[in-house]
């Protein structure tokens, strides 16, 4: 609740409505002395009234209530909103309210509405009959920021965007006092867009941001929204992280860093190692040199740290592996696919023996790891597809993406059939049994090259008559599958 401020108006001449006032108090406290009657008359000038509201800040949808004290009982005292920006051109800003027997006032019909968003109201009530004036303020805003980790008497200038309302700005504010910047009204349901400074330089300390709670982008609401940007002190980890050559595996390291005061120091050191600095003193690593895979790896450097303001303590240096490329595969995609016939021995086995191959640009060598291998059958028995999925990682951890091989087994081939067109034929005599049995059981054979067993089937047996009642033709049709 804000406090309020007040003025009592006097026109530099007595006014009709001065001496009104005078006339009824001469009236109401004739007999009284002079003295006593100027001391009276001097407490209604300069009477105690005030003009509050319940809160600091409004959002959409919200009345505001205003309530005062010392005010001439039942008289009219009018209430006027004063926008900062004007987002309305008529008067209806402007409302009255009527002081009780005890010169108390009271009014909760104030709507805030979207278009007030971003709104800075001056509310000035001014009375009637007394000429009491006293003023407060409030704002509708919906957005504001704070910090966190940070000293007092620091500035930090945050700033902010919400495209759908064509809004784009910054805002600076101490983390001194309550810490908080002012309001910003975002209309409901827009995303609002805020960058916090990354760091913030405070004499010899630096503080880095960390997290900011909530994230951005936020979507607004009604309600009012806190952000708050959480920093912490450069250093205060007790740790400088220096970031090796490209490919560097590890190992034994030439690191040189520079103390605070006196020389450079060079080490040998497998890393991480340890050294002790002092408190609220910088230190840089400047060089590192190292064999790695038969070559050599010279990196410059100016990893700086700065320890917090603490006791002295033990600083580890860690030396990170930097290879964030994976390898790169150089087979063609599709070149070793293949299409074969299920009979190609020789032809699969070249298949499965073929590997795709893959670059690095830190290891000599990287192996391919066959991640899948899936076969689905086909329609006919010998027939299926078979597929191989490989992928590539390098010693730091960066894979590649896959290749996939497709070997395509078929059976084109027709089953061949053994026997000579025409050698079943049989020409008997009517009366000859034997002979018509042999004939009727033969069959013909066939051999194929997948499958071992062939299966004959009879797809037509027809027989015509000739011009004897006992002579007649009968024609057998056979099919291998």
């Amino acid at each position: 609740m804000k406090s309020s401020t007040l003025c009592k108006v006097l026109p530099a001449e007595p006014t009709t409505q001065k001496n009104t006032i005078m006339n009824k108090y001469l009236r109401l406290c004739k007999g009284l002395s002079l003295a006593f009657l100027f001391m009276l008359m001097g407490g209604i000038a300069f009477g105690q009234a005030t003009v509050t509201t319940d809160k600091e800040d409004y959002s959409p949808g919200m009345y505001v209530i205003v309530t005062g004290t010392g005010w001439e009982p039942g008289e009219i005292v009018d209430l006027d909103f004063h926008e900062t920006p004007q987002v309305c051109t008529n008067d209806h800003h402007e409302r009255t309210t009527l002081a009780d027997e005890n010169g108390n006032i009271y009014y909760d019909e104030f709507l805030i509405n979207e278009k007030h968003l971003g709104v800075h109201f001056l509310l000035t009530a001014t009375g009637r009959s007394s000429g009491f004036v006293a003023t407060t303020e409030f704002t509708d805003g919906n957005m504001r920021f704070t910090t966190s980790g940070l000293p007092s008497g620091i500035n930090v200038t945050v700033n902010y965007s919400s495209p759908l309302g064509g809004l784009e700005n910054s805002i600076t504010f101490s983390t001194s006092g309550s810490g908080n910047s002012s309001n910003i009204g975002i209309t409901n349901s827009n995303n609002f867009y805020f960058q916090f400074p990354s760091t913030i330089i405070n004499g010899s300390d630096i503080y880095t941001l960390v997290s900011t709670n909530p994230t951005s982008p936020v979507v607004s609401t009604p309600s009012a929204i806190t952000i708050t940007g959480t920093y912490e002190l450069e250093g205060g980890s007790g740790g400088l992280t220096v970031t090796a050559p490209e490919c560097a595996q590890g190992g034994s390291f030439t690191i040189t860093y520079n103390p605070p005061t006196g020389n450079a120091v060079t080490e040998t050191q497998t890393t991480p190692f340890s050294f002790t600095a002092k408190k609220n003193t910088s230190y840089s690593i400047t060089s590192i040199d190292g064999t790695v895979n038969g070559n050599t790896y010279t990196g410059l450097t100016e990893i700086n740290g700065t320890t917090p303001n603490t006791n002295d303590y033990s600083v580890t240096v860690t030396l990170e592996y930097e290879d964030e490329t994976p390898p790169v595969i150089n087979t063609t995609a599709g070149s070793l696919d293949a299409t074969l016939e299920c009979d190609d021995a020789a032809g699969l086995t070249a298949a499965l023996a073929a590997i795709p191959e893959a670059t690095d640009n830190c290891d000599e060598s990287v192996s391919a790891t066959l991640s899948s291998d899936n076969t689905t059958n086909g329609s006919c028995s010998n027939e299926y597809v078979r597929v191989r999925t490989w992928t590539f990682t390098d010693l730091a951890g960066n894979t590649s993406g896959t290749f996939t091989q497709t070997i395509t087994v078929e059976d084109n081939t027709a089953p061949v059939i053994d026997n000579t067109a025409g050698d079943l034929d049989a020409t008997v005599e009517c009366d000859d049994a034997a002979g018509l049995a042999a004939a009727l059981a033969a069959e013909p054979t066939a051999t194929d090259n997948c499958d071992p067993t062939i299966t004959a089937t009879l797809t037509g047996d027809n027989t015509t008559p000739g011009s004897c009642a006992n002579e007649y033709v009968r024609v057998r049709t056979w099919t291998f599958s």
